[in-house]
């Protein structure tokens, strides 16, 4: 059971000037047996109303709740003024992903956009093991069916064989003509309903609000429970109580029940929304055990993205919570021709759809906007490949409806696939590649870091040709995000992008000058880099800028003749208020731009990189440059890994390396290439 204790609730010592007053009501040692914790109070502004009351955790807003809820007391102590009456405010706290130390600083959120800290509130999550919660708990197993009589029963065989005991087995019939009401009825015990038919996410919802268990596995019915599958999810509970679901591996079974050949599990490591987000870790639904007041925060399955409706509930509690694999295989996964995975159509559209319910969530941090770029890619190669096949099929059985369905699937969402549909006749060839230069006239759009389209194309065919599927590839260029979208290949920048929103041109031109800009938000850190030039190669100062309310520092840094080491500079500071100040200096050895300051710094930002599992290195022609400009990170790539492609055979459009294995010796670049580090 989830407990939440409250160790203290405090306010601010004294009433910020810009506030009336402020109160919190939650009782110290109280001790609530449920997920969340309820607490109220009220804040009233001066001159700019309070419109909002904000819990910080760790310097994130962890909850939000409106101030428009009245409040007896508030309107008591303010008579005089209107908006007391309304100045409440309700904060509702879910213990699932807290750790199990919590501290909360209460701000609210002026109608100016500004925030006034008003308290601190500091608890305590717990999870009950013994006491009033000594019982073993209810797993419920909900198995939703759809014409799938014939699989049934061995379905819930499967969760009567289960080693842990205490379960229920709800049964839920999306509106089947065929025997699935008598076979479920051959089963003491078991709860069926019946429903119309309105989807899998429809029945699986159904299923949840019929069941008891405090944990909940959702089994289809074409699939079957391994007998360790209950006992594997509550023991991952039992170790990792702050996780909202965990999960297991699953084992391929052909129509019949016999062994396929395994696919190799997906082993997380670090984020695993990260995970999520770039390919499909979890095969099976019957593999995730999740609690049940998971449900109360995220809500059920969405109907309108089945068959995916299930990624896009992972996707939204993994960003939330904490999630975990116990790495055991507990599912047997059934693969036929009757499967809803087997729509390669519906599969690409949804598990796309399911994807992009998560852009909102990723603008803000480079990590993630990578991985949701690798997570597109990783879609539309696993299904396109397969959509092709199928039009194919449609064709030759002259099923052209069928056909069509998946022309347009393609067309509309990985377009770049429809010139494989033509096969390789002589006369299909010609229609294909007609066929593949409007599409890529159409679709393409110029990537960013001056890289043109054709080159663009040439670099992709060369690496979809040279590194296999699903490879981590480092891409060198000017670490600003411009994405050459190599498909089903994991693609990383180097050097990184800087953390934050990617580096932006300011302004260009003359040597000297100045700009008033009126964007700058309180609060928010800004680096502004000044380079020779174009292209960024070479930075001449830096300085990073935080604007606080009041506060003022700046810096006037003079010219210094070329070799001296240091100059006579100004800093100038205002707090904006009487109090007295600190001012605190670090100094690092240098500042760096995008690109490394000599070779010992590339090798040692590329070894980096490499370490976190990357598998070939690519120089685009516009990076040639590079091989010239760091000779001894040359002679280190040259000396250490294999060259897979040098720049002849790809007709000079780029270069690629072979991480997996290096060596002492390795493989040197070629000829026409060794002398200059560039084609010749």
């Amino acid at each position: 059971m989830a407990l939440i204790e409250i160790l203290d609730v405090s306010l601010t010592e004294t009433v910020s000037a810009r506030l009336r007053g402020r109160y919190l009501r939650a009782v110290p040692g109280t001790l609530n047996t449920a997920h969340t914790i309820e607490i109220t109070g009220w804040v009233l502004g001066r001159e700019c109303s309070a419109v909002a009351v904000e819990l910080m955790n760790k310097c994130n807003v962890y909850l939000r709740a409106p101030v428009n809820i009245y409040s007896p007391d508030a309107a008591a102590i303010y008579p005089d003024v209107t908006e007391a009456a309304y100045s409440g405010c309700n904060l509702n706290i879910s213990v699932l992903g807290l750790t199990p130390e919590i501290e909360f600083l209460v701000q609210t959120v002026l109608r100016d956009q500004s925030r006034v800290p008003i308290g601190v509130i500091r608890a305590r999550r717990l999870w009950r093991q013994g006491g009033v919660d000594a019982n073993p708990p209810l797993v419920s197993v909900v198995i939703p069916c759809y014409w799938q009589a014939h699989f049934l029963s061995e379905a819930i065989e499967s969760v009567l064989a289960q080693r842990y005991p205490h379960l229920e087995l709800v049964v839920v019939d999306d509106g089947s003509s065929d025997n699935t009401a008598a076979i479920a009825g051959t089963y003491p015990g078991l709860r069926y309903i019946r429903q119309e038919n309105a989807g899998l996410s429809a029945a699986r919802n159904t299923g949840l609000r019929h069941s008891l268990g405090k944990y909940l596995v959702f089994l289809d019915a074409d699939d079957r429970l391994l007998p360790n599958a209950l006992e594997a999810g509550l023991q991952c509970f039992a170790s990792h109580p702050e996780c909202a679901f965990v999960y297991g591996h699953s084992r391929f079974v052909m129509f019949d029940g016999s062994p396929m050949r395994d696919r190799q599990p997906v082993h997380v490591e670090g984020d695993y929304y990260l995970a999520l987000l770039r390919s499909c870790p979890i095969a099976a639904p019957a593999s995730v055990m999740y609690r049940r007041e998971i449900f109360e925060v995220v809500g059920g399955f969405d109907p309108s993205l089945s068959p995916a409706a299930d990624y896009a509930l992972y996707y939204c509690v993994a960003r939330q919570f904490p999630i975990r694999c116990h790495e055991q295989t507990i599912v047997e996964y059934r693969r036929h021709d009757t499967n809803m995975t087997r729509c390669f159509e519906q599969m690409l559209r949804y598990n796309l759809a399911a994807l992009r319910t998560q852009r909102r969530y990723i603008r803000r941090s480079a990590e993630r906007r990578e991985a949701y770029q690798a997570g597109i890619r990783f879609w539309k190669h696993a299904h396109g490949h397969l959509v092709v096949k199928g039009v194919r099929a449609s064709i030759g059985a002259k099923q052209w409806r069928r056909a069509i369905q998946g022309v347009w699937a393609l067309l509309r969402f990985c377009p770049s696939y429809l010139p494989l549909i033509m096969g390789d006749q002589p006369l299909l060839r010609k229609i294909r590649e007609c066929i593949k230069r409007a599409v890529e006239k159409t679709t393409l759009k110029r990537p960013s870091g001056g890289a043109s389209v054709p080159l663009v194309q040439q670099v992709r065919q060369a690496a979809l040709a040279r590194i296999p599927p699903h490879a981590k590839v480092i891409v060198v260029d000017k670490g600003d995000g411009g994405v050459l979208g190599l498909d089903g290949l994991q693609e990383w920048h180097f050097p990184p992008p800087k953390e934050g929103a990617p580096e932006k041109l300011f302004t260009a031109g003359s040597s000297k000058g100045s700009r008033e800009i009126n964007w700058m938000r309180i609060g928010c850190a800004y680096d502004f880099r000044l380079y020779s030039g174009k292209g960024r190669r070479k930075l001449l100062a830096a300085v990073k800028v935080m604007r606080t309310e009041g506060a003022q520092l700046a810096v006037d840094l003079e010219p210094v003749r070329v070799g001296d080491t240091a100059g006579t500079d100004t800093i100038r500071w205002d707090t904006g208020s009487d109090s007295e100040s600190e001012l605190y200096v670090s100094t690092s050895p240098r500042f760096t731009g995008y690109y490394p300051v000599d070779s010992d710094d590339a090798v040692e930002r590329f070894e980096a990189l490499r370490a976190k599992g990357a598998d070939f290195l690519l120089f685009p022609r516009t990076a040639f440059w590079w091989l010239d400009h760091y000779p001894e990170f040359k002679a280190y790539l040259q000396n250490r890994y294999r060259v897979t492609a040098d720049a002849k055979a790809t007709k000079d459009a780029c270069i690629i390396f072979d991480l997996r294995n290096a060596s002492s010796e390795g493989q040197c670049l070629p000829d026409h290439i060794r002398a200059s580090g560039r084609p010749t």
